[in-house]
């Protein structure tokens, strides 16, 4: 049951974002450069991922003022951008939707309470938020997003549990914090985020428009749930010897791989081994170990032939690099075979660069070997 919905701020409530985006390039051009959307989309919903003043140093090879001095030239232009911002597309009628339900609604925001209340109280949709999670500087003594901090705050303040609540999210940064936190996640990427690979949320729209109160509740009870087993239970046994069984069939009864390594090696501080269930079928898997002290292996994703073309696999993927991150990898490494398309496809087009041949792997002319560098 539904307890609670926590929203993000910034993007969410308010496109606050883009014009952000839009301030710094101005000053980044001033300086003489630009500013990537690649390189500003890793600072949001998060702090401190972006020494600005270092990044104008380095594309221009000239000392740059400090960040307090360029923050101080860019809040002003900043306020007047956003002073007049209306609403997000169904922000005003989830909140009251919320309301009528009586489905108690929150904030957990990276940004400063300073600049989220005059907002709130603008738009006079304060009343609506029971609490407000917020980072106000580096001696809170918690960490913005994507740490789970904000988010355990919240559901601690509101006596909530993680299960009965849903966060919404424009940015990977917090859903990755409120996945961490164990709540169910509504991504609403801008048009910052669009771009980025979302399969770790549970629903993700383009807008809350699209989506009200009540249809997001059934989406949410139907979403695939996600979760963490043995290697050596029955459920992922059966998947890894159904994917044993297809590798098989496609390479002549010879499938160039191995037995996937021991249980022990997919949990504890080295490694996962996921399961994913839809409709209360076990109809997904994939496993992570350690390759060594700073890498990961992902091994065994697999998804059966009655559930494809849902997004499972890349699911999966999503959820093996959070635990990677968790665990500590600066990287992960994989192997597949050139007759597996599909998952050449998924790798190719979720960032993973093409390395060459790793391991038990290195003289197989069937490989294809893989690398995923990881953010924090």
């Amino acid at each position: 049951m539904l307890e609670a919905v926590v929203f993000d701020f910034d993007g969410v409530i308010i496109d606050t974002e883009w014009s952000a985006f839009e301030i710094w390039n101005q000053l980044f051009a001033e300086h003489g450069t630009e500013l990537t959307l690649d390189e500003f989309v890793r600072s949001i919903g998060t702090r401190g991922a972006i020494d600005f003043s270092a990044l104008i140093t380095e594309k221009t090879g000239r000392p740059a003022p400090n960040n307090r001095a360029l923050r101080a030239w860019k809040q002003p232009l900043q306020d007047a951008a956003v002073a007049d911002l209306a609403l997000m597309p169904g922000v005003a009628s989830w909140l009251q939707a919320t309301s009528d339900a009586q489905i108690r609604t929150a904030i957990a925001s990276s940004s400063e309470r300073w600049w989220i209340e005059p907002h709130l109280e603008r738009h006079a949709i304060a009343h609506h938020f029971e609490h407000l999670s917020t980072w106000d500087g580096p001696d809170v003594g918690f960490s913005p997003k994507p740490a789970p901090d904000l988010y355990t705050r919240c559901l601690a303040a509101l006596g909530i549990h993680p299960s009965a609540a849903v966060a919404i999210e424009d940015s990977i940064n917090g859903t990755v914090a409120a996945k961490r936190a164990g709540m169910s996640v509504i991504a609403v990427p801008t048009r910052l985020t669009a771009h980025l690979d979302f399969a770790i949320a549970d629903v993700v729209v383009s807008s809350l428009a699209e989506l009200d109160l009540h249809r997001a509740i059934a989406a949410l009870s139907n979403t695939p749930t996600v979760r963490i087993t043995d290697y050596d239970a029955p459920a992922a046994a059966a998947l890894a010897l159904a994917q044993q069984a297809e590798l098989a069939a496609r390479w002549d009864d010879d499938p160039p791989c191995g037995a996937g390594g021991h249980a022990d090696e997919y949990r504890g501080v080295d490694g996962r081994f996921l399961v994913v269930n839809v409709d209360g079928a076990d109809v997904a898997c994939g496993g992570l170990r350690r390759h060594d002290v700073t890498t990961g292996e992902v091994k065994r994703v697999y998804v059966t032939p009655s559930a494809r073309g849902r997004g499972l696999s890349r699911k999966v993927m999503a959820h093996l690099v959070l635990a990677a991150r968790d665990l500590g990898y600066e990287r992960l490494i994989l192997e597949t075979g050139d007759r597996l398309p599909e998952a050449i496809s998924l790798y190719e087009s979720s960032g993973w660069t093409r390395i060459a041949n790793f391991g038990e792997y290195a003289d197989s002319p069937d490989s294809r070997c893989y690398e995923l560098r990881l953010l924090a």
